[in-house]
């Protein structure tokens, strides 16, 4: 039973890595088991999951709607806006 635990249960370092993951290719079955688990139990992970998924889709949005496709050739005030639409969105999650 423990090693079952073992296997089911992720740290949270492990539990960010699949949430990363998730926005560069899939998980498997177990993982998103894995994950499910973990960010149900574990607030921090959890937020930290909604956060991620804001970050990635104000940031696919950005790029959909005309903005810079290379990150790193992100213009300064395109920065500026972006941050301001995050910080705006998380604050409705509080």
């Amino acid at each position: 039973m423990k090693k079952l635990m073992h296997l089911l249960m992720l740290s949270c370092l492990r539990a960010t890595e699949l949430i990363e993951k998730r926005y560069i290719g899939k998980l498997t079955l177990i993982q998103k088991m894995q994950l499910h688990m973990h960010t149900s139990a574990c607030n921090i992970c959890n937020n930290y999951q909604k956060q991620s998924s804001l970050i990635h889709h104000t940031l696919l949005k950005h790029s959909q709607n005309g903005g810079t496709e290379n990150v790193h050739s992100i213009k300064p005030e395109e920065i500026e806006g972006l941050k301001q639409n995050i910080i705006l969105q998380l604050e409705e999650y509080k």
